[in-house]
């Protein structure tokens, strides 16, 4: 949201430098300016994107106050027209998925579980002398199947849980090659996973309640604006079983789901499409307009070799 109001965000930001008029015009100064009839908008994602992608490691997440307030400020600069043109704007607004719910996010836990780490008697022995040796008693290891190690959001070390989430940049030739989790045998010291490859239960939930106020915010001002609300957040979860639009399957799958392009994070053409039908059957609800519906089968999933 801050990015609206950022005087060099031109300079920072290579997609708004090929239309801002010059190098320090804010982007709220310049979506004021525009005399428009209707419009179309859909941010937030990213006040909540960042944090999620590095593991609560890095970034922040908006305050929900703080976004209300710049919302309600961007909504209004779409809104509002100079005196003498036309009238206040209709328009269309998304609300924010759950970043949760993004391939990203979700893939990789469904490759390398938990409790991945399989051990023999001896070599559980050699690891609880290893980590005694580096003064953490506190981390034991059996035979069998046992939780990964891992660095807590505050640098101290414990053990993944089934409700913790690892990210797609996690990098699995470490674990591998490196005992990345366990303990890095060229050494031989422990090596646990760094808190940026994972989101845990307390961040999980943090990010979800922000999500929620975010919403909450775009919702009642839509409504009381008597603007188009997409609702984006339950049609990514109704990805997660499936969505047929047009003949075409859309789920929330990595690589082969039809929505999510190869980062597990920004949308394919055929996502786009399908995001682009939902705003049409938003606009087309509210206002009674006659929009022709975008033909999703035009356009690109991802292709296969």
């Amino acid at each position: 949201m801050s990015h609206f109001f950022f005087d060099q965000l031109a300079t920072f930001n290579p997609y708004y430098a090929r239309f801002a008029p010059d190098a320090t015009t804010p982007l709220i100064n310049l979506t004021a300016a525009i005399d428009a009839t209707f419009f179309t908008l859909w941010i937030g994602n990213n006040d909540v994107l960042g944090y999620a992608l590095a593991g609560g490691a890095s970034d922040s997440l908006t305050p929900p106050a703080m976004f209300s307030q710049l919302y309600g400020m961007i909504l209004n600069a779409c809104i509002l027209n100079q005196d003498g043109a036309y009238d206040d704007a209709k328009g269309a607004v998304a609300n924010i998925p759950d970043v949760l719910s993004i391939p990203y996010v979700t893939y990789m836990s469904t490759q390398v579980p938990y409790n991945g780490m399989v051990l023999t008697q001896e070599q559980a022995a050699g690891l609880n002398t290893l980590y005694q040796m580096y003064g953490h008693p506190e981390i034991t290891f059996e035979a069998g199947q046992n939780a990964w190690v891992v660095e807590n959001s505050d640098g101290t070390w414990g053990r993944m849980t089934a409700n913790d989430l690892l990210l797609l940049s996690l990098p699995t030739d470490s674990m591998k090659c490196h005992g990345m989790g366990v303990a890095n045998p060229a050494i031989p010291a422990p090596f646990p996973i760094p808190h940026k490859y994972i989101l845990d239960a307390a961040e999980i939930a943090d990010i979800r309640n922000h999500i929620d106020q975010y919403n909450a915010t775009i919702h009642d001002l839509a409504t009381m604006h008597n603007l188009a609300l997409v609702d984006l957040n339950q049609v990514l979860e109704e990805a997660k079983t499936g969505i047929i639009v047009d003949g075409i399957e859309f789920t929330s799958t990595f690589i082969q789901g039809n929505v999510f392009s190869t980062d597990g994070i920004h949308l394919c053409p055929l996502g786009n499409a399908l995001v682009a039908w939902y705003f049409i059957e938003a606009i087309n609800a509210t206002y009674g307009a006659s929009i022709p519906q975008v033909n999703v089968t035009d356009y690109n999933g991802v292709q296969f070799p």
